[in-house]
């Protein structure tokens, strides 16, 4: 009996498995390119699909199972991958059929709206890019360092607080720790939804890159507007653009769906924003 719920299980993930294949464009392309070709170098599937680096290891994991490498560093179908691209070569016309059956705006939100409030596209360009990772957490703390020495805004995790008089030494600390936080909340978070502990220079550098909207707010906030209510108004603006990065971030680098990526960073926000309300009472 345990035996067959586990078996139960297991069916269920692997549905779950070719599911997020067949709805995953560049997924699909790369089963296709390796039914079609037999094997292909990394070089040659990044031409063919005309992807980033990173956003091509970002499937190629996705496809973990289905594409295996050979020892001479070429990609190729398993047999169950050989299996899923005779069945997208048969149902071709039914997938595209099944695809297009969903409800009119929920179609036009996976077209065109999720891909922009949570670009996963643009985070998956950092994955596995230790450099690029390390200069997006170079630049993204620079600006805030540049916000922090150039306006009176100092940052409190996800909140950034006004006219406060501290020193420059503690608004560093404070914009370092803010960092330092954000990363721990959401590798705790991301742990407790499912998602194995690991904590990869390219996700800290898919985070840094999320938060750089709030480290240049004061920056373009101040220059421009005048009005404390305004200002205020247009920061969460800027806030909402981080949490749809975070989200993107959390669901590419911790495999954990967006329903759950959401999850996490609705607790980040919420501590966020308790301990800034709490702060602004002392």
């Amino acid at each position: 009996m345990v035996g067959d719920v586990r078996n139960e299980s297991d069916s269920s993930i692997e549905l779950e498995h070719i599911y997020s294949i067949l709805g995953n464009i560049h997924k699909r392309k790369i089963i296709i390119f390796l039914g079609e070709h037999g094997r292909a170098s990394f070089s040659e599937l990044k031409k063919a699909l005309k992807i980033s680096v990173g956003n091509l290891y970002y499937n190629l994991d996705g496809l973990a199972g289905f594409v295996a490498k050979s020892e001479d560093r070429k990609y190729y179908l398993t047999e169950k991958g050989k299996a899923l691209y005779k069945f997208l070569l048969d149902q071709e016309t039914r997938i595209k059929s099944y695809l297009s059956e969903t409800n009119v705006v929920k179609r036009y939100l996976d077209k065109f709206v999720f891909p922009v409030i949570v670009p996963r596209d643009i985070i998956s360009f950092f994955y596995k890019q230790r450099e690029i990772s390390i200069v997006a957490v170079i630049v993204s703390l620079l600006l805030g360092v540049i916000s922090t020495v150039y306006t009176p805004n100092c940052f409190l995790l996800l909140e950034v607080l006004d006219q406060v008089a501290f020193n420059f030494t503690m608004r560093i600390l404070l914009l370092l720790g803010s960092l330092a936080g954000i990363v721990a909340i959401i590798e705790v978070t991301s742990h407790v939804l499912g998602a194995p502990l690991n904590l990869g220079i390219d996700f800290i550098g898919g985070i840094a890159l999320s938060l750089v909207p709030i480290f240049v707010s004061p920056l373009i906030l101040n220059a421009l507007i005048s009005d404390a209510f305004l200002q205020s108004l247009l920061f969460r603006v800027f806030q909402i653009i981080t949490l749809g990065l975070l989200t993107a971030t959390i669901s590419v680098f911790k495999k954990i769906p967006l329903e759950k990526s959401f999850i996490a960073v609705f607790v980040l926000y919420y501590v966020s924003y308790t301990i800034y309300i709490l702060f602004m009472r002392i």
